[in-house]
């Protein structure tokens, strides 16, 4: 499907357009939900992706679509993967409290920030 790929793009090159996107998303559900039921089941793997290679910046900009279509999710939404992130970023702060060479502890409470809205 085109549209997902479009989505992709728009999300991950054109960071500040993702509110519209998402908006577009959610327009898209009330008119045809099978639409947007293509789209999260393709967001998924693609954050699974990010997350795989180390691509944090594509990770956050997926995971903050994904926070913005939360009107979609019958049930916990996002918020069980924000508490993961949260937990993990806990956890290897305090394993590796004196060791600064972990790069992936400010990003990764960054990445909570700003998917929670509290970052800008």
């Amino acid at each position: 499907m085109q549209f997902g790929i479009l989505i992709r793009c728009r999300v991950i090159e054109q960071p500040l357009k993702i509110p519209f996107v998402a908006g577009a998303v959610l327009y898209a559900n009330s008119e045809k939900g099978d639409v947007a039921q293509e789209i999260l089941d393709r967001a998924g793997p693609m954050c699974q992706e990010a997350l795989d290679a180390g691509d944090w910046r594509s990770f956050k900009l997926l995971l903050r679509f994904l926070a913005c279509l939360e009107p979609l999710y019958k049930e916990d939404g996002i918020v069980p993967i924000l508490d993961e992130l949260f937990n993990r970023a806990v956890d290897l702060q305090t394993a590796s409290s004196e060791d600064v060479s972990k790069p992936e502890l400010p990003l990764l409470n960054r990445i909570l920030t700003i998917t929670t809205g509290r970052g800008h």
